[in-house]
């Protein structure tokens, strides 16, 4: 049989002990642009073309020598290794491989004999215990470890130290066979039709959410056109199969991207994916794609009037004095930058209050549903179907207050207001926003007749940003995060004073250590820290030419409330970021394809820039390493409580966070202020003390 690009691929990871973690990383790399320049599937590229294809794909490209020699280097060994046997591979390929075949990998790597021995006797012990055989129990790491969750040492008869060395031989063989638990398909690993369609897709949220999708059927040469809801009902079954958190909600929000493609994308497959629900078919058969024509058109003409170049700017808080408060976690951006999720919230709200209509197919215009009457039967329509899934799912009740209800109320306000609606109908919509926000207590009528919202203290930030945040008040944990910085760039330093360049993660470890000095000059938001630009006709990161402090100016239409920002960086970020451009980003941006004019800090493929979600995802996997729970907005919050702690007026942290207003800052951190004024009273009442106890010794 002829060895193929895929059999070397699988090598890399059923025979790991043949190769270092350089070799294996190099080898990978190799076959994915030797993969791209063939446009074929891995199956149909003989491995005997390995080095002339990747020769044609590295010819044109600017690859440092090290590189270039290391990739070379890597498919010669890969090349120099015996085949693995037949069945065992087309198993790995397959997802098919069970502890059976682990044990058959087992056999393959170079360790000591008395090493496997005990590695196969985990093997068997594992499957005695669970009172099954090796061939019944799938290979996946994922579903193991869950098993794992319900054992404990009494079920093996051993002592604790033996239970965890038994586990962690079996993972470890179970990773020579379960070949996509540890790695994910990248864009640049595609070829053929699946790559032309990603290539045409825009980034985003829908994109995303489609990826396991893509990597379902390319993994299974399932062709863009071919996908049906077969597809989608085996690749749900799979997710389940492999232990993978919220399959279903996995797969719904797949549909959903699929739909939202399907009308944002010229060649975009024209199949129908049929939505997925926890029991049949919604009863709400009526969706927005079903009302009336006029009535659609008049929704795409708002948007393209809001987005559209040269638009009159409208400002959210022109609606009501305290937008900010109001719609504190709904996402806004100033005209032009309108984020997906804002417009899918209006067009949501708009949609539920066509349904609560006398007749929804008869509306033309989206004005028609601006109305108090509707916006309650918006609120009727989503309580109704809240209600059910809780029912259905033994969850609790919808409340009179909730999130959801806000971002209803607060869509249908706003977009009335853009429509000029009577200034009556604003505020019973206003009045009606007040009654379902959550961080809203009563109203209360002041003297001179106005009516205001009465807001519960320290109510803005999340639940789950509070629990985050309260675990620094322990003074190792916050030391935790302190030391982060150095600990996260370390490895970076040692290999470029080494002259080589650093593996993936110690690269991304590096960005993460950045990311962390930066907050700390100032807690940016996160599309601020995404789109820094260190070049190009809009840089916004200013370097000095010798000794000095770096620079960020960010433009007021870049910033949320809309007021222009420069942020001087301290010496320590200033010399971390020139590192950064000079030895590291240009490492990361030939990893992941980035122009030569790529303008951004933090590069992606082209002209791009990282996507925040997965700059995100890397600060908080780096940070949870460390010790410590912190996302990149939880960041913001961290900052507040440090200068609360340290005594720092709320009107400076106010300017520090960039608030509009003063009560928005009061509302999130009131907890802390609480507490840091509670600690100033203790203080000022044992120095009392101890200075009275002094006199009364004299």
């Amino acid at each position: 049989m002829t060895k193929t690009l895929n059999d070397l691929d699988i090598l890399t990871t059923l025979l790991p002990t043949h190769l270092t973690k350089t070799d294996i990383h190099a080898a990978r790399k190799a076959i994915t642009r030797a993969h791209a320049v063939a446009d074929k599937a891995l199956t149909d590229i003989p491995a005997c073309e390995l080095e002339a294809l990747h020769a044609r794909a590295v010819g044109a490209s600017d690859l440092g020598w090290k590189t270039l020699d290391g990739e070379r280097r890597a498919m010669r060994k890969l090349q120099s290794l015996p085949m693995a046997p037949a069945a065992l591979t087309a198993a790995v390929a397959a997802n098919t491989a069970t502890l059976a075949d682990a044990s058959v990998a087992v056999d393959l790597q170079t360790q000591a004999p008395d090493r496997k021995i005990r590695i196969r006797g985990a093997l068997t012990r594992f499957a005695d215990v669970l009172n099954s055989e090796l061939a019944e129990i799938p290979a996946v790491e994922r579903r193991i470890r869950t098993s794992f969750d319900g054992l404990t040492a009494i079920d093996f008869g051993v002592r604790q130290q033996s239970f965890d060395n038994i586990k962690s031989m079996l993972l470890g063989a179970v990773r020579l066979v379960d070949r996509h638990g540890h790695r994910r398909l990248s864009a640049d690993f595609l070829v053929g039709p699946w790559r032309r369609l990603v290539d045409g897709l825009p980034d985003g949220q829908a994109r995303a959410k489609l990826w396991r999708l893509v990597s379902y059927c390319y993994e299974r040469d399932i062709q863009p056109d071919a996908v049906d809801d077969s597809t989608v009902d085996a690749l749900e079954a799979d997710l389940a199969a492999r232990k993978i958190k919220g399959a279903h909600e996995t797969v719904r929000a797949i549909v959903y991207a699929w739909e939202e493609l399907q009308k944002s994308c010229e060649g975009f497959p024209r199949q129908s994916l049929a939505r997925r629900y926890r029991t049949g078919v919604d009863r709400w058969n009526l969706r927005f794609d079903d009302l009336s024509a006029p009535f659609k058109q008049s929704w795409y003409a708002f948007v393209e009037r809001m987005t559209a170049p040269g638009a009159e700017d409208f400002d959210p808080a022109s609606v009501f004095d305290d937008f900010d408060d109001l719609i504190a976690g709904v996402e806004h951006a100033p005209n032009r930058q309108y984020a997906p999720g804002t417009l899918r919230s209006w067009k949501t709200a708009i949609a539920y209050a066509a349904l609560a209509d006398q007749a929804p197919s008869k509306l033309r215009d989206i004005a028609q549903v601006l109305t108090p009457e509707h916006a309650v039967g918006a609120l009727k329509h989503a309580r109704d179907r809240q209600s059910r899934r809780a029912e259905r799912q033994d969850g609790k009740p919808s409340e009179q207050r909730s999130a959801q209800r806000r971002n209803i109320v607060s869509a249908l306000l706003t977009v009335a207001k853009i429509h000029d609606v009577d200034d009556a109908s604003l505020e019973k919509l206003r009045r009606l926003l007040w009654r379902v926000h959550p961080h809203i207590r009563s109203e209360q009528k002041q003297s001179d007749g106005m009516v205001k919202p009465v807001w519960q203290s320290g109510s803005a930030m999340g639940s789950r940003h509070r629990d985050r945040l309260r675990k620094f008040a322990d003074p190792a944990y916050l030391e935790a995060w302190r030391k982060a910085p150095a600990a996260l760039l370390r490895p970076a330093h040692a290999a470029a004073a080494a002259g080589r360049e650093p593996d993936q993660q110690s690269l991304l470890d590096a960005m993460v250590g950045l990311l962390h000095l930066i907050l700390r000059s100032a807690p940016l938001r996160r599309a601020n820290l995404c789109q820094l630009r260190f070049r190009g006709p809009d840089q916004n990161v200013k370097l000095p030419s010798g000794e000095g402090k770096a620079t960020l100016w960010l433009a007021a239409e870049e910033v949320k409330n809309h007021e222009p920002l420069t942020v001087e960086l301290t010496e320590k970020a200033t010399t971390e970021l020139r590192f950064w451009l000079r030895h590291l980003r240009p490492v990361l941006a030939s990893r992941v394809g980035a122009s030569a004019e790529n303008p951004f800090v933090f590069p992606a493929k082209g002209a791009k820039h990282r996507a925040l979600e997965l700059m995100n995802m890397n600060f908080v996997d780096r940070n949870r390493r460390l010790g410590f729970e912190l996302n990149l907005h939880a960041s913001r919050h961290l900052a507040a409580k440090i200068a609360l702690d340290a005594g720092v007026d709320c009107a400076v942290i106010q300017k520090l966070l960039g608030h509009k207003r003063l009560e928005t800052t009061l509302r999130y951190y009131a907890e802390i202020a609480s507490l840091t004024a509670q600690r100033q009273y203790q203080s000022a009442l044992l120095q009392r003390y101890a200075a009275e106890d002094e006199r009364n010794k004299k």
